[in-house]
């Protein structure tokens, strides 16, 4: 939330922010979505679009990541602004948390390595591709990555 402040948030766009991941991982689904909506229909349109799956298990990992890269050309601003917020917050805690404990950070993440930093990478181009990004916020996430990818690379 705070990030997306920073790029300038409107309250809709802060609250969702706050509650992006909520129908993602709240259980029961339908109690987080209720919860989310209950906020009006700006934020639950906007946690809707940030939302990969809202089923439980989670279907496999890849085909998920395409879909969602996929469907960014389709998002407006306030769903790329809080979708990037959430990124950018999630970058840089992989690039410290891989300064104070290492490889190990890794090895929090249900795929390897490889595929978590093809995802970052994809998430930079993909929003750079919408005109409706905020190139500040993106020129951030990208720079983020790039750290995220240099320090993937360097020794523990």
């Amino acid at each position: 939330c705070s990030i997306a402040l920073e790029y300038g948030a409107n309250e809709d766009e802060a609250i969702a922010a706050l509650l992006h991941d909520a129908i993602e991982d709240g259980r029961p689904t339908a109690a987080a979505r209720a919860t989310v909506w209950s906020f009006g229909d700006e934020v639950g349109r906007i946690v809707e679009a940030c939302t990969d799956a809202d089923t439980h298990p989670k279907p496999p990992w890849r085909p998920r990541k395409e879909a969602y890269l996929a469907s960014l050309d389709k998002k407006d601003h306030s769903v790329l602004l809080v979708s990037a917020s959430d990124k950018l917050h999630n970058a840089r805690s992989i690039v410290r948390d891989r300064r104070g404990v290492g490889e190990k950070v890794w090895d929090r993440f249900k795929v390897q390595k490889s595929d978590t930093l093809w995802y970052y990478r994809s998430l930079v181009v993909a929003y750079r591709e919408n005109s409706e990004h905020n190139p500040a916020l993106v020129a951030e996430l990208d720079r983020t990555v790039a750290e995220m990818e240099a320090t993937a690379v360097a020794q523990p």
